[in-house]
């Protein structure tokens, strides 16, 4: 499938701006809303939602649909799975994990875990919420290695419940 490369530059370089000052200032607030708008401009180039979009988004989109209480926003489930995909694909877990650090993410979502049934669940439906896209997720060996992730990581250990 093509790939527009200038879409895809825009989208990774406001993320990246962001995660080089993740403080709650108003700095950090200005490069978040300037990596969203940006984010959105990638978006509109592409025709498509995904240079900003991918497993993560849905994750939290199979949450949604099995739900049968509301959950958590979904901002707050996109950046777990954000931080869960990135150890699938074995990529900027520290950075994400030190911007969690940062702003206090982790205690928002131990405020209100999720249950694991439900975030495995959500995790092996989720390849069919958009069944023309290939994540890691549609990669056969993702549910198991995600199993192990929400049992052995620390940092995890507070954000769902059994």
């Amino acid at each position: 499938e093509p790939v527009d490369d200038l879409a895809a530059l825009i989208s990774q370089s406001s993320v990246f701006q962001f995660m080089a000052h993740p403080v709650r200032d108003l700095q950090g607030v200005n490069l978040l809303a300037t990596a969203l708008l940006l984010s959105g401009i990638a978006m509109t180039m592409c025709g498509s939602s995904r240079p900003a979009s991918g497993s993560e988004h849905l994750i939290s989109h199979a949450l949604d649909a099995i739900s049968t209480a509301p959950g958590q926003l979904h901002g707050i489930q996109v950046g777990l799975a954000a931080y869960v995909v990135s150890q699938l694909q074995g990529e900027h877990t520290q950075q994400i994990a030190n911007i969690y650090d940062q702003t206090g993410f982790w205690q928002i979502v131990a405020d209100a875990p999720f249950s694991r049934r439900a975030w495995l669940t959500a995790a092996e439906q989720a390849p069919a919420v958009r069944a023309d896209r290939y994540t890691i997720l549609s990669q056969p060996d993702s549910l198991p290695r995600m199993h192990t992730i929400l049992r052995e990581d620390p940092r995890l250990a507070a954000c769902f419940v059994d």
